[in-house]
């Protein structure tokens, strides 16, 4: 009797708990196969980035070793290795060179990361075992504009539904079947124009099926409903405050030596003169303040009121390249300009923190040549 009740235990503790004592949930997350996930840093060239993403891989294998046991070493690809082509930031390029490397393949994930994010790889674990990867998944953590934006091309929502795109520092995921769909797309467009990959992908995936793909991922018209929408996971977070955070990353600007001093920067300021009595006196009285005589106003027209600087190109309904250029070339050519290490070009609605901007130009080298932005 004794016998029997004991192995009756031990059938029950089996049933509800697993081998070992442990949950259902627990065991399968262990034995997450990652081998079948490819995370993809997209990292840049810089060598500041390309270190910045190696130590990441590091920290990521240094995690998951633990998790393989048995199973494959998953592969952690960056974007700034000779893999992968120009203009990787954009993503776009990205996806026809994974589907040749991996098809066929026992592929289930791609997941899409930046050198900031950090993974807890047990939830992620969790997360992932509630979708079939051989179904079409787009998942990220959703961010939606609640009025119309300039990068976003004024995009209006479409009927009751505005589109969602992705976070990238949260980390964002593809599965297989998808990805190869969208890579194929993606190949035959040759999209050259990008401003917001986030919006722009996620556009792309939303209107994959329209016949006339290009015009819509351009210029954002609402053409199809029968894409896929990103399924937004609140466990990709953007802190990491939550406990089932699988994903967080920080905010923090890092600082690499001394912050540059500010008469060795200028920030050029793009307007016009439809907007110097609007705009204007915002800067002004604000960050402008800060900046004292290390910020210029370039405009259409010279204004004594406002201190703007004619930089000789009129005012165009239509893309504002040649302001940026004008700017430039002023740079190199007018002494008073020429002594500055940095230039930080803005429009004349952007906010600047000061001390923050001197504070991470100090991870970089006015010597180099170099163009630095937000992608």
């Amino acid at each position: 009797m004794v016998i029997m009740y004991l192995l009756s235990l031990y059938l029950l503790a089996s049933l509800f708990c697993g081998k070992g004592g442990a949950t259902s949930t627990e065991e399968d997350t262990s034995r997450l196969d990652f081998g079948k996930v490819v995370f993809v840093i997209n990292s840049q060239k810089h060598h500041l980035h390309k270190e910045r993403a190696e130590d990441k891989r590091t920290s990521w294998l240094s995690q998951l070793y633990p998790l393989m046991q048995d199973l494959a070493e998953p592969e952690i690809l960056l974007a700034s290795d000779d893999w992968a082509p120009a203009a990787s930031w954009t993503i776009l390029p990205l996806l026809p060179k994974l589907k040749k490397k991996y098809e066929p393949s026992n592929v289930n994930w791609f997941f899409f990361a930046t050198e900031e994010t950090n993974i807890d790889f047990v939830n992620l674990g969790q997360v992932l075992s509630r979708y079939d990867p051989q179904q079409d998944w787009f998942l990220g953590h959703a961010l939606k504009d609640v009025r119309p934006t300039i990068i976003h091309h004024y995009a209006k929502s479409e009927g009751r539904q505005v589109i969602a795109y992705p976070n990238f520092p949260s980390g964002w995921l593809l599965s297989a079947p998808l990805l190869k769909r969208v890579a194929d797309i993606s190949e035959d467009m040759k999209i050259d124009f990008n401003i917001d990959p986030p919006f722009e992908i996620a556009l792309l995936i939303k209107h994959m099926n329209t016949v006339d793909i290009l015009n819509v991922v351009v210029h954002s018209l609402p053409k199809s409903e029968n894409g896929i929408l990103l399924t937004h996971l609140p466990e990709l977070c953007v802190s990491s405050s939550g406990k089932n955070c699988a994903t967080f990353y920080s905010q923090k600007i890092t600082q690499c030596g001394d912050s540059v001093k500010l008469e060795d920067v200028l920030f050029a300021v793009k307007t016009f003169s439809g907007f110097h009595e609007k705009r204007l006196p915002v800067i002004q009285e604000t960050w402008g303040d800060e900046a004292g005589s290390s910020v210029a106003y370039f405009s259409d027209l010279e204004d004594p009121q406002y201190g703007t600087v004619y930089q000789g190109v009129p005012n165009s309904p239509k893309g504002h390249c040649g302001k940026t250029f004008a700017i430039i070339k002023k740079m190199n050519t007018e002494k008073r300009y020429k002594n500055k290490s940095w230039v930080i070009i803005t429009d004349d609605d952007t906010l600047v923190s000061v001390p923050r901007m001197l504070k991470f130009l100090s991870c970089y080298d006015p010597n180099e040549a170099l163009m630095i932005g937000e992608a």
